[in-house]
């Protein structure tokens, strides 16, 4: 209840226990080195837990002075858990609940890319201090899902070297063309990241065109089991165009940025993003950007900095592995980018210079002022705020979190039976548990009466 008061005893000065997958070659371990330097460039006493990643691990060691090997080691009075919120209530089960935290606040830094959450990640959020979004659309479906808890803001800083080259001899790219740009991640869904339309949107826009080339980058190729076979398709539609080039090769930062600077036009033709670091990156380039006009890239996007894509809504399916209602738990829903108008995009670009090198320049402008805001790491500000009060804030039932936790997972497995298999299945457990109570009497260990 608002107004209960907790009984902490400070662990310390403030400052952050970043944990998170920070040695890693993924969008994630990226993020959280940049929140690390904000944290450093901010005055904010730093310790880092470095989650395993498994082979993407120890891909970056910038931190290696800040981090801890065990969680017992952590120092500070704030825990900032930075994870994707599928993640939410394995965390909540082996982590949270133990003693140390008990005297700390606890913070999630959520990625998410969907406008809403199942239940039993909604308890798991519930048992966190303090949750917080790295982009607008994250922070929305966090206040609109989780009701009791704050919910920060803090803008996803991309530091960028001052000077960096493009390098077409470097990979391979013809040095003559116009090139449009595509990439992606296998483990964060090729369903939702849809580099299938910016294929097709490529080849709508100039059918049997030779002058323009479409490049497409797989971060960490060899995940197909994380892409259930998508990879597949994917290579096959390259193997069908000889305009389209695929770049397999893993790059250190600044070979990738040097890459991006290579190109001329990106596409992000994606269903949802929770941020959109690509995209992000390629304006901080200079570069002329078409996206879909929804979910995270929002947060820094608009119609004057990129050719933003219309779209409709559809529901999610079982087509992703990762979004689909039955990994989920719920019906979501995300955009369907019009391929046909990111075409007419693509031909625009293609055909007027001036105006992709306008468009390149405020997305540059814009994209400096963005990163200007984020590099404040004005939510570092409030949650020393809200540590500095917690004991006015309400006390987080764990326990009674883990128990909701498991209330609402059975609730979600019921939900995807079907109706005869559900209803066999409530009255096996309800009869189990008058069998439960029975036993309990005969022995004498449970009410006077016996129960009905």
């Amino acid at each position: 209840m608002p107004g209960q008061t907790k009984k902490l005893e400070r662990v310390s000065d403030f400052g952050i226990n970043l944990i998170s997958y920070v040695t890693a070659n993924n969008g994630m371990g990226h993020a959280a080195r940049e929140i690390a330097s904000v944290i450093l460039k901010s005055g904010v006493p730093l310790s880092i837990l470095d989650l395993d990643a498994g082979s993407r691990s120890k891909f970056d060691l910038s931190f290696a002075p800040y981090t801890v090997e065990t969680a017992k080691e952590l120092p500070y009075g704030v825990n900032l858990v930075m994870e994707g919120a599928n993640a939410l209530e394995d965390w909540m089960i082996k982590s949270l609940g133990g003693p140390a935290n008990e005297t700390r606040l606890n913070a999630a830094f959520l990625w998410w890319e969907l406008p809403d959450l199942a239940p039993h990640r909604i308890e798991a959020a519930r048992a966190f201090d303090v949750l917080v979004g790295g982009s607008e659309f994250i922070q929305a479906t966090l206040a609109n899902s989780v009701p009791g808890v704050p919910v920060l803001l803090a803008r996803q800083p991309i530091r960028m070297p001052q000077h960096v080259l493009p390098n077409r001899t470097r990979f391979g790219l013809p040095a003559d063309a116009l090139l449009f740009y595509a990439g992606f991640e296998p483990y964060s869904d090729p369903i939702r990241k849809n580099p299938f339309g910016a294929i097709e949107a490529f080849q709508r826009a100039f059918p049997g065109q030779t002058d323009c080339r479409l490049v497409i980058k797989v971060n960490n190729p060899d995940a197909y089991s994380a892409s259930g076979g998508l990879l597949t398709k994917l290579y096959e539609m390259v193997r069908n165009d000889s305009r389209i080039l695929l770049l397999k090769e893993s790059l250190p930062y600044e070979d990738l940025l040097s890459l991006y600077a290579s190109c001329d036009v990106f596409i992000s033709l994606h269903r949802s993003e929770g941020l959109g670091l690509v995209p992000l990156e390629a304006m901080r380039l200079g570069k002329a950007v078409v996206a879909t006009g929804w979910s995270g890239n929002m947060t820094y996007m608009n119609h004057r900095n990129a050719c933003l894509v219309t779209y409709e809504f559809q529901p999610t399916d079982d087509s992703s592995p990762l979004y689909g209602p039955s990994n989920l738990g719920i019906q979501s829903h995300w955009a369907e980018p019009d391929l046909d108008h990111a075409a007419a995009w693509l031909r625009k670009l293609a055909t007027d210079s001036n105006f992709r090198a306008a468009i390149g320049a405020r997305a540059a402008e814009d994209s400096a002022h963005y990163e200007a805001l984020a590099q404040q790491g004005d939510f570092l500000d409030e949650l020393k705020a809200i540590w500095a009060h917690r004991e006015l804030y309400p006390q987080r039932d764990r326990n009674l979190a883990l128990g909701r936790i498991r209330k609402a997972r059975h609730q979600m497995n019921l939900n995807q039976l079907g109706p005869v298999r559900r209803v066999a299945t409530e009255l096996s457990e309800s009869f189990q548990q008058q069998m439960n109570r029975h036993i309990l009497w005969r022995f004498q260990l449970g009410p006077k009466k016996p129960p009905t």
